[in-house]
């Protein structure tokens, strides 16, 4: 049989959907964590302290009745109203007029869905501020308490996280009620492993937080896509001609003498030099446009700049640290010609916490909604969307918070 003669392929329309495809976000938990008490307090202003009192300890008393008197010491901690961030586009009054849809309305809503999920990556970004951590030490007993090593999570030491995590609390006097876990999607995989899938295990949630997954060793448990996530690029010496670091797909590529494409960061004379370099690159501190050649890396594009949303680089002369917020975890990679140089593993780390109550304190001044500027000389208006927060995490609440270090370089 031959092909069709026929070509009526004109008079086929194509139609719209009735409505544009869901836009799913990140579920945020910072309404469950914070303390919002200090609110009434920055309605107005800029700043508000807390002090806290130093500790006093038993003494023996003399056998003549003497006694001996404690010297005693206040001491202020600060909250300060200092974060102020915005989304924003452009809508003309034609195309919004002719959309099938309700252009403006969902593109705020969008805008607003993006605002809420950056607080929430800074809030459980905190977890820096813990007053205690688990790590590699205290599962595997290797290292030392304070070198900062991730552990690799497994079924076979779950139980021991959760017990860890419990002594550390319980030595800072944490009070068994309301103790929380936040776990990231890949930690919440490895605990679901660990129970057989018997949700039974998780208790009774009928009725509870509906961001609540249940109750496991004691504390409701909460899933996020958000972690904190940190992890350190060891550099030893000025990088070679075509070497390359990969952060979540986006590849840096050294150059030792013009640059000349995209993505590319100059090498330099030294290891020094090289990290300034690609610090600068991950956070565009020349405030380059997409594919602009500056003095120090040749800007990525806006599809690539966008894959390193939520990533912080912070130099520290020898090494680079890599800060994630609201991430979860990124994949990196390098092709560094020094063999020294490189991501250290137990150092990609996600940041699991765990807390009691509601230890962080958050005023926000300024919650996003939706602002409708006038374009001056077009036919338009300007969609901008803008929040003004403060966090804290004080001694007290510090101290009920445990940082769980958890290896992402085998995801």
């Amino acid at each position: 049989m031959g092909a069709n003669p026929n070509d009526i392929s004109a008079s086929k329309p194509t139609y719209l959907s009735r409505r544009m495809q869901v836009v799913r976000g990140k579920t945020t938990l910072y309404k469950d964590i914070c303390s919002f008490e200090e609110k009434a307090t920055l309605v107005k202003g800029t700043a508000v302290s807390r002090p806290y009192r130093s500790k006093l300890v038993v003494k023996t008393l003399g056998a003549d009745g003497s006694y001996s008197r404690q010297a005693v010491t206040d001491t202020v901690e600060t909250l300060t109203i200092d974060t102020q961030k915005e989304t924003s586009l452009y809508v003309t009054d034609v195309d919004a007029l002719q959309s099938n849809y309700a252009t403006k309305n969902l593109y705020a809503a969008d805008a607003m869905t993006a605002q809420d999920e950056y607080l929430d990556g800074q809030v459980l970004a905190e977890s820096a501020n813990a007053g205690s951590v688990v790590g590699a030490y205290e599962i595997a007993g290797t290292g030392s308490l304070a070198d900062g090593l991730g552990f690799t999570l497994t079924t076979d030491n779950i139980m021991k996280m959760f017990s860890k995590v419990a002594s550390k609390q319980k030595k800072k006097h944490v009070p068994m009620k309301d103790r929380w876990a936040i776990l990231s999607s890949e930690a919440y995989e490895v605990l679901w492993q660990f129970i057989a899938g018997r949700e039974s295990m998780l208790g009774d949630k009928v009725g509870q937080n509906p961001n609540e997954i249940g109750v496991y060793h004691n504390n409701r448990l909460f899933v996020t896509e958000g972690c904190y996530w940190t992890a350190n690029l060891v550099v030893n010496s000025t990088a070679s001609d075509g070497d390359t670091v990969t952060i979540n797909g986006v590849t840096f590529t050294f150059e030792t003498s013009t640059l000349d494409a995209i993505g590319k960061v100059k090498a330099e004379t030294s290891a020094a030099v090289c990290i300034d370099n690609l610090v600068a690159a991950i956070n565009n501190s020349e405030a380059l446009a997409a594919s602009t050649l500056g003095t120090a890396y040749y800007e990525l594009t806006a599809a690539n700049r966008l894959l390193l949303d939520g990533l912080v680089a912070v130099d520290h002369t020898t090494y680079m640290t890599l800060k994630g917020y609201g991430v979860g975890y990124v994949t990196v990679a390098e092709g560094l010609t020094d063999v020294a140089s490189v991501w250290t593993a137990a150092e990609q780390v996600q940041h699991i916490l765990f807390g009691q109550g509601k230890p962080i304190d958050l005023v926000v001044q300024k919650y996003p909604n939706t602002k409708m500027v006038p374009r001056s000389g077009y036919v338009g208006e300007d969609l901008v969307v803008w929040q003004l927060f403060g966090k804290k995490t004080f001694k007290e609440g510090a101290d009920t918070m445990v940082d769980v270090l958890v290896r992402t370089d085998a995801y």
